[in-house]
């Protein structure tokens, strides 16, 4: 909790990233139910997971160039507005029955919109904790989305129960506003960078530094020099490919546990609950290799999500997915500590782009594969197969990993990831 008394404008910066978290929790609860109740269909609420992750790709890609070129508290504030706005469109269109046609097309706009804000908001923190402070205050930003994403699904659920899913899109309108609100406390980016400037346009640069296009490493360059981005990359992808539950969590819901719209909000809230209670164990993630704090933290997620495949029981399904979010936090926190310590500045925002734009396209394609596989067989077969298929995937990818690259790890800082752009540490000869 340190940096947040020594980091400057850190706790407006958590409380924005909550509200925002939070709203567009409640919108998306809120989208996937109105998906599936007006359809049946767990196809449909794969469409729509699919179609905001895909827009959200887009949104990373061109996020990315921003947060390079700009100052990234001014990027985050451009897109607030325009958020708030597509929340109020979905009210209307919920009012108005007017169709999926809408709902999916405004959500995508949404998504773009989470996107680009997205490589921003991580430069702006790393910039604000700098290499001290950077592990607690991605463990910090982890667990404010972890609290607004365990809110979320339970405010979510209690207005549609109450309401409708229109109170949802109105309420996660008005969260959203109020995170825009809370950035005001940020100040500028170039005020953290020690002999940065601010240009005109409120973009940090070095001073006499160059930083040309032909000055900085190509993104690709950076990512091929580096596996630990590559290890956290196919980890992450191969969990999200065979092991992404949320499409059929609706069906789960209502088909096979029998609980109502406050119930499935409970099922969303679950994994945000479980990652707030594996925060008190993620003092050993700095201790051991992030890449075994990442296999271990996987192969929980998935052995959860094939448990969810085999129990009609409400309770163990909840306890199922409180254990699985505390492994994904522990699994998250090690990959986000690991790639952001591999990434020079120059292209932390265009590197960083890539590092979400594939953890988001994993999801969409592993929502398709779960859809179908739940139309095809049903929901409680597409959680088993795919979470042993997951399982099997994380364990031959972290034995690969651990034979193909252990100087990614610096056995001298335990465990820690070894800086890249520093030479590696001599071994001490033997006594």
């Amino acid at each position: 909790m340190s940096a947040l008394r020594e980091v400057e404008g850190l706790a407006a910066l958590l409380v924005g990233h909550s509200l925002a978290a939070l709203g567009g929790s409640v919108i998306f609860t809120a989208a996937l139910w109105q998906g599936y109740r007006e359809t049946q269909s767990p196809l449909v609420v794969a469409v729509v997971i699919s179609g905001s992750g895909l827009a959200t790709l887009v949104g990373f890609a061109l996020g990315g160039v921003l947060a390079d070129r700009h100052d990234p508290r001014r990027i985050i504030l451009a897109v607030r507005g325009p958020e708030v706005l597509c929340g109020l469109l979905l009210a209307a269109q919920a009012m108005w029955a007017s169709g999926l046609g809408i709902l999916i097309a405004t959500c995508c706009v949404l998504a773009t919109l989470v996107g680009v804000s997205g490589p921003a908001a991580m430069c702006l923190l790393s910039t604000m904790t700098g290499t001290k402070r950077r592990v607690e205050g991605f463990a910090l930003w982890t667990t404010a989305g972890r609290v607004a994403q365990a809110a979320g699904p339970l405010v979510g659920g209690v207005l549609l129960g109450g309401g409708g899913p229109q109170r949802c899109y109105v309420a996660g309108a008005i969260l959203v506003g109020l995170a825009a609100a809370a950035l005001c406390w940020v100040p500028p980016t170039a005020r953290f960078r020690s002999g940065w400037t601010s240009g005109g346009d409120g973009a940090p640069r070095p001073s006499g530094e160059d930083v040309s296009p032909a000055a900085s490493p190509t993104v690709w360059s950076v990512i091929a020099s580096r596996p630990a981005i590559q290890a956290a990359i196919a980890l992450d992808t191969a969990v999200m490919l065979a092991a992404s539950p949320f499409a059929v969590l609706p069906a789960l819901a209502e088909d096979r546990l029998h609980i109502g719209p406050e119930g499935f909000g409970v099922v969303m809230a679950a994994p945000a609950v479980g990652a707030l209670v594996g925060l008190g164990f993620t003092r050993w993630v700095g201790r051991l290799s992030w890449l075994k704090v990442t296999v271990v933290g996987s192969c929980i997620w998935c052995v959860c999500v094939a448990l969810l495949g085999v129990t009609s029981s409400a309770v163990v399904a909840v306890v199922a997915l409180v254990v699985a979010g505390g492994g994904d936090l522990w699994s998250e926190s090690a990959r986000s500590s690991a790639v952001n310590e591999a990434v020079p500045d120059a292209v932390r925002g265009r590197v960083l782009s890539v590092w979400l734009g594939c953890a988001s396209v994993a999801p969409v394609f592993g929502a398709l594969l779960m859809g179908a596989a739940a139309s095809a067989v049903g929901a409680p077969g597409a959680l088993a197969g795919g979470g042993g298929i997951g399982v099997l995937c994380v364990l031959l990818l972290g034995l690969w990993w651990f034979r193909r690259d252990r100087p990614s790890e610096d056995v001298h800082s335990g465990g820690k990831p070894r800086d890249p752009r520093l030479p590696p540490q001599p071994v001490a000869p033997a006594s």
